[in-house]
């Protein structure tokens, strides 16, 4: 049993080797004789790499970023800002408290939504997006949060009517907004979007490896 753990451990170790290779631009046969240089046999590695080294180039293929993919890949940021924001502020709204992680799972989901509506495509403009919505989401829901309370306090303050008739889309809400920015976000909002954000552009990231046409032989 512990044999067995040991060999899966050590062909986990040799697959993670090639893929390391491959984005440091190392070709089939560069890999095999490293893999000779670990210890492994020529034929064992010849073996391993000829099944590695496809898959690993096929799946840097997918995700090469074209242009075709920034609209799509825009589309799902947008959506993500929405939702993200839309649920964090509700979050917020029912539990009268600010659950910080759920600002770093917006930074997730935008991560997740513009890539996978760019097609699996990765790369610096999708990167771009997913950091720009995520930022969005959390504002907005801090947003959705702070009309909320506002509205609540005028409603105990002045009158029902009074607070009826403040909206989402006042320009003198959404300005009394930007003038207390400073104070709407704190320390701890701030290390929650560094995460958001270190997540979403972690999330878009290429593997690094340049897709090119190499197939195996003469090894």
């Amino acid at each position: 049993m512990a044999e067995d753990k040991e060999r899966e451990e050590s062909g986990e170790d040799a697959v993670a080797f090639v893929a390391d290779q491959m984005k440091a631009g190392a070709d089939e046969d560069a890999i095999v004789a490293m893999l000779q240089e670990r210890g492994v046999e020529r034929g064992e590695a010849q073996q391993l790499v000829g099944n590695v080294y496809p898959e690993v180039m096929r799946a840097a293929e997918a995700e090469e970023y074209s242009s075709e993919a920034l609209l799509p890949g825009l589309a799902g940021g947008v959506l993500a800002a929405i939702v993200g924001g839309a649920v964090w502020g509700l979050i917020v709204i029912l539990s009268d408290y600010e659950v910080g992680f759920v600002a770093w799972g917006i930074g997730f989901l935008a991560g997740f939504l513009v890539v996978r509506f760019a097609g699996g495509r990765k790369g610096v403009p999708l990167q771009a997006i997913a950091i720009v919505s995520s930022l969005v989401g959390i504002v907005l829901g801090k947003y959705i949060a702070y009309v909320y309370f506002i509205k609540e306090a005028v409603r105990e303050q002045v009158s029902e009517e009074a607070a009826d008739s403040i909206g989402y889309f006042d320009t003198d809400v959404m300005r009394a907004f930007r003038e207390d920015f400073s104070n709407v976000f704190g320390g701890y909002d701030l290390l929650w979007a560094g995460l958001a954000i270190f997540t979403a552009w972690r999330m878009a990231r290429p593997s690094g490896i340049r897709p090119r046409k190499s197939p195996i032989s003469g090894m």
